[in-house]
């Protein structure tokens, strides 16, 4: 990922999100869990928070 240009970059990461998203709701659907919704909600916020750093050359 780290050859990646920026757009790709972007993209996998769309893409990525997707379908964390996608499971996330799969999941919540099938096991109303309130503390099991509020970790997965934890955890994107988390992972939206990340930096990516740009490749080294």
């Amino acid at each position: 990922m780290q050859q990646l240009s920026e757009a790709l970059l972007e993209e996998v990461t769309n893409f990525i999100d997707f379908v964390m998203h996608k499971h996330q709701v799969k999941i919540a659907d099938s096991q109303p869990d309130e503390p099991l919704v509020e970790k997965w909600s934890q955890w994107f916020e988390a992972v939206d928070s990340l930096e990516i750093s740009p490749p080294e050359v």
